[in-house]
């Protein structure tokens, strides 16, 4: 409304305006304009309309308070998820430790005893791996 060709219209809106706007100067109006929308903006905002409905409302308040509680239930079940994959993760590395002690002995075993005596050596070896099962049993327990 600043430019020249619309003074006239707006001198004719002032014109129609009440009484009480018509003693205001352009610039004061866009002012009160602009707080008025953000009164509005702030008074419709959803925040705002929620509170309202809380006061007002038990069955949304009832219905905000099973989303909460589903939404717990389901973090719970998130932290419990993170947890077993945690413990499956160290399971996972005392048995990969494991095989590669047993690995290791069945190495020394046919260094131990040679070729010819691999019967002796696989004796051994089944020991050592009813051993390391053992010790997988006792890291589950632990």
């Amino acid at each position: 409304m600043r430019s020249e060709d619309t003074s006239s219209l707006q001198q004719q809106v002032q014109a129609v305006a009440p009484i009480v706007l018509q003693q205001y100067a352009p610039d004061a109006l866009e002012v009160f304009l602009s707080e008025l929308s953000l009164a509005i903006s702030l008074l419709t905002d959803r925040r705002t309309r929620d509170f309202i409905m809380i006061l007002n409302s038990k069955r949304f308040l009832d219905r905000l308070v099973s989303t909460l509680e589903e939404k717990k239930q389901h973090e719970v079940k998130l932290r419990n998820s993170l947890r077993d994959l945690a413990e499956r993760k160290k399971l996972d590395k005392k048995r990969s430790a494991t095989r590669v002690i047993r690995n290791l002995r069945a190495g020394e075993i046919v260094v131990k005893f040679g070729q010819e005596n691999v019967r002796a050596g696989e004796l051994i070896l089944s020991r050592s791996a009813a051993s390391a099962e053992e010790i997988d049993e006792q890291a589950i327990k632990s």
